[in-house]
Parts: C-alpha cells; structure tokens; sequence
C-alpha cells in the first residue's frame, strides 16, 4: 500500500488513481479497529467468566467448610487442605479453563499446518509432533516438581499467613 501510494504521488496521478488504494487502507484501519473491539471484548467475558468461577468455587468450599464437623478444624491436615482449596480457587479452576481452551486452539492450528506441509512429505507433520516432545517432557518435569514444592509447603505459608495476621491486624 504504501509503495502504491507513492508510485501514485510520484508519478502526479489523480485522485482517482488513489481511490482504490485509500479504501484498501480504510478496510485495513477497519480491519484493525475491529480486531481492537474484538479483544477487547473477549478479555471482558473472560474476566466475567473468571469471576463467576471464582464466586462459585468459593460458594462450593464455604458450603463444605460449614457442613463439617467441628473436630475437623482441630486437624492441621484439613486445615491444610481448606487453605489449598481457597488458594486454588482464586486462579486454578480458570487457569484449567484456558488451558483447556488453548489446548484447541493450538489442536486445530497443529492440523492446519498440517494440512498445509504434508504435499511437501507424509513425514513433516510427524517431525513436528515429535520435535514438541522434549519442551513438553520440560514442562511436565517442572510443574510436577512445582506441585511438589507447593503441596509440601502449604503448611510453612499457612503459619506464615497466621502470623502475618496476628501482627499486622491486631
């Protein structure tokens, strides 16, 4: 476009020469203020979306913190599983939601590109699920041992949140 609108310019052309070039840019800025509104608007259902999991798995651990016996709140272990639940329910179950949503997207850009390499040999697309091995055995590695660490701590933070509580509230 912009070389087009200097060959036009250059060469003293009319308005009408430029026409169609000025509205393949205005379909472009179109295009993009378009894009604009899009995203915006797929970030405002997925912070409503989030909110109301959130609001609902926070309902579900209120509902089973009430519904049990009194002789479980004397156990660090179900203490320890009551603030593992509420953490998790500010990101995890949204987070598993996205993850699952990305998870499609990238099935259906895999078969595309797939589609599109296999005239060049049966055997590329094959190449490229198995090149993504090694980052994902990566990835399955760290989170495990992230889980690990996590689970292992929730004691450790849960005293920390305790004492943080009882100096700065009190």
């Amino acid at each position: 476009m912009v070389d087009g609108l200097a060959d036009v310019i250059g060469s003293g052309a009319s308005w009408d020469d430029a026409r169609p070039l000025l509205i393949f840019g205005g379909l472009m800025a179109a295009g993009l203020l378009l894009t604009e509104v899009l995203n915006s608007a797929i970030e405002w259902v997925r912070t409503a979306q989030a909110e109301l999991v959130k609001g609902h798995i926070t309902t579900l651990v209120h509902d089973k913190s009430v519904s049990v016996d009194l002789a479980f709140y004397e156990s660090a272990d179900f203490h320890d599983r009551l603030d593992r639940a509420r953490n998790d329910a500010n990101g995890r179950s949204i987070a598993l939601l996205e993850s699952g949503g990305g998870l499609i997207q990238n099935g259906i850009t895999f078969l595309a590109m797939g589609s599109l390499i296999i005239p060049y040999g049966w055997w590329l697309p094959i190449a490229l699920l198995v090149s993504t091995l090694p980052a994902f055995m990566v990835v399955m590695h760290f989170s495990r041992r992230f889980h690990a660490w996590s689970r292992s701590s929730i004691p450790d933070r849960r005293w920390v949140k305790y004492y943080d509580m009882m100096l700065t509230y009190s």
